[in-house]
This record gives structure tokens, sequence and C-alpha cells, in this order.
């Protein structure tokens, strides 16, 4: 993700915040997998899980471009 971005506007600490951020993606995932049985309601929980990290994700890119 961050290799989208030109060289100069990342850097250590914003690596480093995007593997906490992948890391705990994970650990979100693997909880959903853990409380949510059926199938409808696993798929409407990822979905929605996964509409909040996209728009996240893609502001903090935007942030991490314009700077």
């Amino acid at each position: 993700m961050a290799s989208a971005l030109p060289a100069h506007a990342v850097t250590a600490g914003d690596r480093d915040l995007l593997e906490s951020i992948w890391s705990n993606t994970a650990t979100t995932l693997a909880r959903i997998l853990l409380h949510n049985e059926s199938e409808s309601t696993l798929r409407a929980t990822i979905t929605t899980f996964w509409h909040y990290q996209t728009a996240g994700l893609a502001a903090l890119l935007r942030r991490l471009a314009h700077r």
C-alpha cells in the first residue's frame, strides 16, 4: 500500500502505523469470525467492517500523499 506513494511521502513512523493497522485488521477479522455464527451475519459484519476500514485507509493515503 505504501509503495503506491512517492518514497518521500512515507516515514518510518508512517510504516509503523500502517503495520499496526494491518495487524489490528487481522485481529478484528478473527474476532468477527469468532462472534458471528451464521453466514448472513458474518457477511454483513465483514462488509460493514470493510467499508469502515477502506474509508479510513483511503483518507490516510490521501493525507500521506498530500503533505
